[in-house]
């Protein structure tokens, strides 16, 4: 199926979307962390409600590190999940403000670009002008979220395969991010460990990963601040909390999605 991927202009911020034949599809981590929100607590919330899960979406996109899983969800469930937020209970303003934002409008303009006759569909989605190129090269360079920048970028070799141009890797706009590097191979070395049983994987769910710093300083195994923060920039780092393990006892565990 043929799949379009644009980040949709929203109040300064990037609405990352994909169209998938007739269906629009709201990609949920970047958008849950331009809220300001905790995207573990998100994506459980969309698992459990009887609705939203219907509309879930696990779909494969372009990224700077090849093609990877992303979770989506069906345009039309936007507002009922946005709607679910409860606002009025999160204490910083900033973030409740935003959500307000969010609720308020976000769905209005999403369906208007899509269906209301102002926004492109499909291919045409990609409007193949000097000008707009320049605009997502900048947009790529300025983006702070990872998966931004990916979105921004298979857009932009979008609109360079419609012109017959070659596109520029996306080490060529923006710095290399060795963190994510780092915590791609950490995470894979514990997986390892799991695997050959040095490490014991916590969680109780066949689909989570989790594991403690105590365990892994247990078996002697080399970890500083350092890597403890480049963990949190893996794609499928889900929290940092406790953890309702398998033997009854509760730990503090470093929480990913199983590969």
């Amino acid at each position: 199926m043929s799949q379009f991927i644009e980040v949709v202009p929203f109040h300064g911020n990037g609405i990352a979307t994909i169209r998938e034949g007739d269906a629009v599809l709201v990609v949920m981590k970047p958008l849950v962390e331009t809220l300001g929100l905790a995207w573990h607590g998100q994506f459980e919330r969309l698992n459990r409600h009887p609705i939203f899960s219907e509309g879930i979406r696990v779909t494969r996109i372009p990224s700077t590190h090849g093609v990877q899983e992303t979770v989506a969800l069906d345009l039309k469930m936007l507002p009922g999940y946005l709607a679910t937020i409860q606002s009025e209970r999160i204490k910083d303003a900033q973030i409740r403000d935003r959500v307000v934002l969010f609720q308020r409008e976000a769905f209005d303009v999403l369906f208007q670009h899509f269906f209301g006759g102002r926004g492109p569909v499909g291919r045409q989605a990609v409007v193949a002008t000097a000008s707009e190129a320049i605009k997502l090269i900048d947009a790529i360079k300025r983006a702070t979220l990872p998966a931004e920048r990916d979105y921004l970028h298979a857009m932009l070799a979008q609109l360079s395969e419609v012109r017959g141009l070659p596109c520029p890797p996306v080490n060529e706009l923006v710095e290399p991010d060795h963190r994510l590097e780092q915590a791609i191979e950490f995470l894979a070395k514990i997986e390892a460990l799991i695997a050959d049983g040095s490490l014991t994987n916590h969680h109780r769910r066949e689909d989570r990963l989790a594991f403690s710093m105590r365990d892994l300083r247990g078996i002697a195994y080399g970890v500083n601040r350092d890597l403890m923060a480049v963990l949190k920039q893996h794609p499928r780092f889900l929290a940092n909390c406790p953890v309702n393990c398998r033997d009854g006892r509760n730990r503090h565990c470093w929480v990913f999605l199983a590969a």
